[in-house]
């Protein structure tokens, strides 16, 4: 289970860019993270990540903290799909996969060596989970958006993570393709038993595949519950007084619980 308990990140300049965040998530699926600015919800992503530590609260990883400590076994626990999903350009699709996940063949810069069979197999498995194992052999030079962002996802299911979080698909998919990429996110959220966290702007073609949407406003969470029930921003600009003692009141029950 992936736990927020109170957690907070400061602005360089004084302030918060997110306070008093508590949620959790006990179930596989498709989350969505929504939020103007962009900033809040990256940051918050940084602390899931293990990127930065959250200056109050804590976040919690199948029982582990999140501490400087911690951190490289936290790794195990959670990927990261960066956008854009940066490829090498000449290679092909498998070798995108194999060279550049975690524990993959080849780091940047050193001498190319050969997979392991057992390496090997877990890409292509990974590459069938995203629908992409027939095509393994093509060059990357050659492949759309769409695509780019599955092999992006693949390097990161190479190494079986528990939990996976995309960071801002919208900045390479668009429309169509973006909501055909999640709701393949989203069938394999729920087949391979993942708790899949998307940080993006809300759009209608996002929160269609999604089965919870998270939204941030002035540094607090304003909503948390099914995509039917999300209105958007433009009905509910901004926290409410109501808003942030839920907050509070959330970090305080979420404490005392455990």
């Amino acid at each position: 289970m992936l736990e927020l308990l109170g957690v907070g990140v400061p602005r360089p300049d004084g302030g918060w860019l997110v306070h008093g965040i508590s949620a959790r998530f006990e179930r596989s699926g498709l989350v969505l993270l929504v939020s103007e600015p962009a900033q809040e919800r990256k940051a918050l992503v940084d602390v899931i990540a293990g990127r930065t530590i959250a200056r109050e609260g804590r976040v919690w990883v199948d029982r582990i903290p999140s501490m400087r400590e911690t951190i490289g076994r936290l790794a195990q626990l959670v990927g990261e799909v960066e956008s854009p999903a940066l490829l090498a350009q000449h290679r092909s699709i498998l070798w995108n996969v194999l060279a550049f996940g975690s524990g993959g063949i080849l780091v940047p810069g050193s001498v190319q060596q050969l997979p392991g069979q057992s390496h090997r197999e877990a890409g292509l498995r990974a590459l069938r989970l995203v629908d992409l194992e027939a095509r393994q052999d093509e060059i990357a030079s050659t492949v759309d958006a769409e695509t780019a962002a599955r092999v992006g996802l693949a390097r990161v299911l190479v190494r079986s993570p528990r939990y996976v979080l995309i960071r801002e698909p919208q900045e390479t998919l668009r429309g169509k393709s973006l909501a055909r990429f999640l709701a393949q996110v989203a069938l394999l959220a729920r087949l391979e038993h993942l708790t899949v966290l998307v940080s993006l702007s809300p759009s209608e073609a996002a929160i269609q595949s999604a089965g919870r949407v998270l939204a941030l406003a002035e540094g607090l969470l304003v909503f948390d519950g099914s995509p039917a029930a999300f209105a958007g921003f433009e009905r509910a600009p901004g926290p409410s007084r109501a808003a942030r003692s839920l907050s509070r009141s959330m970090r305080v029950a979420e404490l005392l619980h455990r």
